[in-house]
Parts: structure tokens; C-alpha cells; sequence
């Protein structure tokens, strides 16, 4: 069974001890392929684990990779990654929306110039309809923002 190990702390306890990753695989053990394997955060046997561990005169779980921690972070940043999308929809859809009702107002007045009467507005009804529709996207960007806030708020007393 593969196991996957912190490679920054082993790198960084192999710095500290001023080791060469030729030092700690003489030491485990283990070849130098494996050392540089794991230091890549590649996974590893127990064996060649418990050996590394060993060399570093720790037991092995200080050198397990904190799952929990590692699936809380890509969570969160899964989540930033949404919001950020979100957001970013929100940007096209207003600007969208500005483009396209100046455009409207433009043609409205180009008509009444050509043809001599007054401007019609007609492009007002669409305009506050698509406006509906905007202000209910940003509806959806404020509660997912503060919904995501008031977990974090949440998970933040529960640990």
C-alpha cells in the first residue's frame, strides 16, 4: 500500500540536519530515486515510510500528509475559486447589460433624427426587464458571498 508523505517536511527536516538527499537515503535506507520521489510528493511504501521516519528519529504519523487539512484547503479553495466566477458573471452580465441598452438608446435616437419625430424610448421595457434579471444575478453573488462567510463564521466556532 502507498503512502503519502509531507514532502516540505521532509525536505525542510533533511535542510535542517544539512543533509543531502544521498545522506538520508543512506541513513533510511531507501535508494535516492525514492528520496527525491517523495520530495516530489509522490507516495511512497510504509516500508520505505517507517525507514525515512526512522532515519529522522520521529515517529511516522509526524510525517503523514494531514488529509483533513489538505481536503479543507482544496475545499476552500474550490469555494474561492466559485465565488470568483460569480463574480466575474456578474461583471459581463452588468456590462453587458450597459453595452446594450447604450446601443438601444443610440438606435432610438438615430431613428427619431432620421425620421423627424420625437424619441419613442421603446427601448426602456426591455432595459427594466434585463435590469430584473441583473439585479437578481447580483441577488445570487450577495447570498452566496454571506452564506459562505457565515459557514466559515460556523465551522470557525465548531473547531
Amino acid at each position: 500500500m502507498k503512502i503519502k508523505l509531507n514532502n516540505d517536511r521532509v525536505k525542510s527536516w533533511r535542510k535542517d540536519r544539512a543533509w543531502s538527499q544521498e545522506d538520508l537515503a543512506e541513513c533510511s535506507g531507501v535508494s535516492v530515486r525514492t528520496i527525491q520521489r517523495i520530495e516530489n510528493g509522490n507516495p511512497t511504501s510504509r516500508d520505505s515510510a517507517a525507514s525515512i521516519a526512522a532515519a529522522f528519529n520521529v515517529d511516522l504519523n509526524t510525517l503523514l500528509v494531514d488529509i483533513d487539512g489538505e481536503v479543507e484547503k482544496a475545499v476552500e479553495q474550490q469555494s474561492k475559486k466559485s465565488i470568483l466566477g460569480l463574480k466575474l458573471s456578474v461583471w459581463i452580465h452588468a456590462v453587458s447589460y450597459l453595452f446594450v441598452v447604450f446601443v438601444w438608446a443610440v438606435v432610438d435616437v438615430a431613428g427619431s433624427i432620421h425620421y423627424a419625430r420625437p424619441m419613442s424610448y421603446w427601448f426602456i421595457i426591455p432595459a427594466l426587464w434585463w435590469l430584473v434579471g441583473l439585479l437578481g444575478h447580483m441577488l445570487a453573488l450577495f447570498i452566496v458571498i454571506y452564506a459562505t462567510r457565515f459557514q466559515r463564521e460556523i465551522d470557525a466556532l465548531d473547531s
